[in-house]
């Protein structure tokens, strides 16, 4: 798999980790919902059901 380099540190340390789904079960890009969670983390969300809510 090749990796994208990332100017932005946040992305660049997201991007090492590796992406634990199969293939039919990768619908959206790993490293965008991790990204995501990340912010919905630093904004207050606690749990999946409030990430999800946004």
């Amino acid at each position: 798999m090749i990796k994208k380099k990332f100017k932005n540190p946040l992305l660049r340390h997201l991007s090492i980790i590796e992406d634990p789904r199969s293939g039919e079960n990768s619908r959206h890009d790993f490293l965008e919902i991790l990204f995501i969670t990340v912010c919905a983390v630093i904004c207050g969300c606690e749990n999946w059901s409030e990430i999800e809510g946004g």
